[in-house]
């Protein structure tokens, strides 16, 4: 048995992030391996801002967009955070010996996209000797990185032992920036069977409205967008669910992480710019659109995952007819996919924990 300790982004409020760190968690314990989520404590900066720079953030706390997105913190937290609490086998970062571990894995989620984590050498394992420093399915999140960011980031590639991406792009990324190597897999909620995430859906109880639309977006729908999803889910005799995204609204459900899954389970069809509910209704059958998310650097992980299983005409455009899409959709390919997928992240990590003992 070795001792892992994994370091991802820590959001209790976002859905994907949540049930990425419990699949990863959740895959090593069945390698028979010990487990913890270490949480990094808030990074501290002596960075001299400019005038200019405190200005305008100070001008962005009194916007209505940061005012809806710290009331969604307040809503979604409280109601995230027990998922966590059950689920994870999270410690505190700086209460924990971290000699006592045999190997650590970053990922998966958008750790090391700049805009989260700046150059933060921590999110590339800096604290651990080099041969037990490994990603796995690591996101950029973005296309390129800035310039002010890429000779570091080279570096800190260049010190990783192995490592994995869950973007086509972000193996473009490590090749560019640095001598590293990496190959893509799939993102660990992939990794765990249907079966696993069907037995978790089943203990989830939730009051939905018998036949239903789904729609889960982090960021803004178009009005008219908006509107050809309740056309459709009129034409379907069908109520429409919204799930709250990052902005606040009090006409939003808020479900669980267990909820939130079943819903996408049970849902006559999904809407939604989410990486994660897309791979969710992928793993349950559920017909899906994915629309571009407003950050539209953000679209490599989502183009990687629609290539995976042969799904690029779910993915919203202007001339995209709903019922088209629908009616030519089929899953009979999406077993064989996985089982590939699986098996070619169980053996990366297997490659991975085989490595320390050398």
């Amino acid at each position: 048995m070795k001792k892992i300790g994994i370091v991802t982004l820590q959001g209790n409020f976002n859905y994907g992030n949540r049930l990425q760190n419990f699949a990863l968690e959740q895959i090593m314990l069945s390698l028979d391996n010990d487990v913890h989520t270490l949480i990094l404590p808030a990074k501290k900066t002596k960075k001299k801002r400019s005038l200019m720079y405190i200005m305008s953030r100070i001008a962005y706390r009194f916007t209505k967009k940061r005012w809806r997105y710290l009331k969604m913190l307040r809503a979604k937290t409280p109601i995230l955070l027990p998922f966590t609490n059950k689920y994870l086998h999270s410690r505190p970062f700086d209460k924990v010996n971290l000699d006592t571990y045999d190997a650590f894995f970053v990922g998966s989620d958008q750790v090391w996209n700049p805009a989260y984590t700046g150059n933060d050498p921590r999110y590339f394992l800096d604290f651990a000797p080099e041969e037990k420093r490994f990603a796995y399915a690591a996101s950029f999140g973005v296309s390129t990185i800035p310039e002010k960011f890429s000779r570091q980031y080279g570096q800190y590639l260049n010190q990783m032992h192995k490592i994995s991406v869950r973007e086509m792009q972000g193996i473009k990324i490590v090749e560019t920036l640095s001598k590293a190597s990496a190959v893509a897999v799939a993102d660990p909620t992939l990794l765990l069977t249907q079966k696993k995430w069907h037995e978790l859906a089943d203990t989830a109880k939730i009051a939905l409205p018998s036949k239903y639309i789904l729609v889960y977006m982090l960021s803004e729908l178009s009005t008219d967008n908006f509107q050809k999803i309740n056309e459709y889910a009129k034409h379907q005799g069908a109520k429409v669910v919204t799930i709250m995204g990052d902005k606040y609204d009090p006409d939003y459900w808020i479900p669980t992480p267990l909820e939130f899954i079943a819903a996408i389970r049970g849902a006559t069809a999904v809407f939604t710019d989410s990486f994660h509910c897309t791979v969710f209704s992928i793993l349950f059958e559920t017909p899906f659109i994915t629309f571009n998310r407003a950050n539209a650097q953000m679209i490599s992980r989502i183009d990687t995952l629609l290539s995976y299983f042969n799904f690029q005409k779910n993915k919203f455009s202007k001339t995209t007819d709903i019922n088209a899409v629908f009616s030519e959709m089929t899953f009979g390919g999406v077993k064989s996919v996985l089982d590939v997928e699986r098996n070619k992240g169980l053996h990366f990590i297997e490659e991975c924990l085989a490595s320390i003992d050398k």
